[in-house]
């Protein structure tokens, strides 16, 4: 699924838009960034794709000033 890919019929005679690059392009910056992608799919009910990075370094050893905002 994320291998790079081609459609064979014409950009006019095609049921579905798309180059077949994105799912490998996407995978290829999370992973310079030190992430992974996951993907579940159920036929006929839909995909689920998660993009997990990890926490920056200094966020872990630093403590989290948090601030209440009420609308």
């Amino acid at each position: 699924v994320r291998k790079p890919f081609h459609q064979v019929e014409s950009a006019f005679q095609r049921k579905y838009q798309g180059t077949g690059l994105g799912l490998s392009i996407s995978e290829a910056l999370i992973k310079m960034h030190g992430g992974r992608i996951e993907l579940q799919s159920e036929l006929g009910v839909g995909t689920r794709v998660s993009v997990i990075f990890p926490a920056a370094a200094h966020m872990l050893n630093e403590p989290r000033k948090l601030r209440l905002v009420s609308a």
